[in-house]
């Protein structure tokens, strides 16, 4: 597929997306809505700056724009972090009672954990796969943990590793019946899938 497409696609994919982010008003809103597109873009190689992008953009805007504030610039949004932006954003967005972004629980692997309230069986939940995706590609990361603030349920996912369930602090560990893989979570996004069906049926109904 992506032999087929145009040569210039990613020459007029980064000139929209830097229209998107470049610097001004709104700044920080509109990168950190944008972050999991321009991310996936990148990731697909289907975002590079060319001499002809920055003359599109110079013409566009009225000043002069070179092909390396494009690239500096494109990137600089990607990496761009605002936790407490992102976590209300995507708290409306899946319509979450609470969401905070917090440092790792300690785990080897796992580089952030989410609090979160409002949601009472997260094997079932479509918002889970959603959630986890959209914190992955914020941080660009693989490892991320979900801890109930109001239930008291935990998941950890690791690309690579079982996906581990605990219903309750003191239940015992339920893992999903196979390592979980780049495209898991990302397929569930995308079909409102849940993650029940990562876990066999006799370990649902322990959980």
């Amino acid at each position: 597929m992506r032999s087929q497409l145009p040569d210039w696609l990613a020459e007029a994919v980064a000139a929209l997306s830097w229209l998107v982010i470049q610097p001004g008003s709104d700044y920080r809103e509109r990168v950190v809505t944008f972050q999991p597109v321009l991310a996936a873009a990148l990731t697909h190689s289907l975002l590079d700056p060319s001499d002809i992008t920055a003359r599109y953009l110079s013409a566009v805007t009225g000043h002069h724009v070179t092909r390396r504030q494009v690239d500096d610039q494109i990137l600089t949004a990607v990496e761009f972090i605002d936790d407490d932006l992102w976590c209300a954003r995507t708290r409306q967005e899946l319509d979450l009672s609470q969401l905070e972004l917090k440092a790792p629980p300690g785990a080897v692997g796992i580089q952030v954990r989410l609090n979160v309230s409002g949601i009472t069986d997260p094997l079932f939940d479509p918002r889970v796969p959603s959630l986890v995706t959209a914190a992955r590609h914020y941080r660009r990361c693989d490892g991320v943990a979900v801890f109930a603030l109001d239930a008291g349920w935990r998941l950890a996912f690791i690309t690579g590793k079982t996906v581990a369930y605990k219903a309750t602090l003191v239940a015992a560990s339920v893992e999903s019946a196979a390592p979980l893989t780049e495209c898991t979570l990302e397929g569930l996004t995308a079909a409102a899938g849940v993650l029940a069906d990562l876990f066999h049926t006799g370990q649902q109904a322990v959980a």
